[in-house]
């Protein structure tokens, strides 16, 4: 079977997700469609909201970080939150995952690339906005800083 993520920056922020994953579903049938996001959208609202995503991508990979842990009203209340949307729609696969450190780094004078291994993401390629494809999601944006991308 195929696979394809969708990633960001943020998919929810898109204005038309539906619409977008839609069009992709319909254009490639036979491929399993996978969602990674920050969460920060998570509401008992968008549960309802983004109904046509849920339905149409097979698993939704929530990458959970401290802040957003914060934002979305403490462990619990988040628990409750994910515990709705497997409920509303028990045929996604649902992954939250608790993420306390990230980084990726470019050794000064040089055009390498390093993703410590703290990044989930580790093999997948980016399709970058000039059409070229990057071999890592999270170094994709490198070059708008050849500073130090830790974070």
């Amino acid at each position: 079977m195929n696979f394809l993520s969708i990633l960001g920056g943020e998919p929810f922020l898109h204005t038309r997700l539906d619409m977008f994953v839609s069009a992709i579903k319909s254009r490639y049938p036979d491929t399993a469609l996978h969602l990674v996001t920050n969460g920060f959208w998570l509401s008992q609202a968008a549960v309802e909201k983004f109904e046509t995503v849920f339905k149409t991508v097979q698993s939704i990979a929530i990458s959970i970080y401290p802040n957003m842990i914060k934002r979305l009203g403490g462990t619990k209340h988040l628990a409750g939150l994910i515990a709705t949307l497997q409920a509303a729609y028990p045929a996604l696969n649902v992954s939250p995952r608790i993420q306390t450190a990230f980084s990726v780094s470019t050794p000064v004078h040089s055009t390498r690339v390093i993703t410590e291994p703290t990044c989930g993401q580790l093999n997948c390629t980016a399709l970058l906005i000039d059409g070229r494809l990057s071999r890592c999601s999270t170094g994709a944006y490198w070059q708008f800083s050849r500073r130090d991308l830790s974070f």
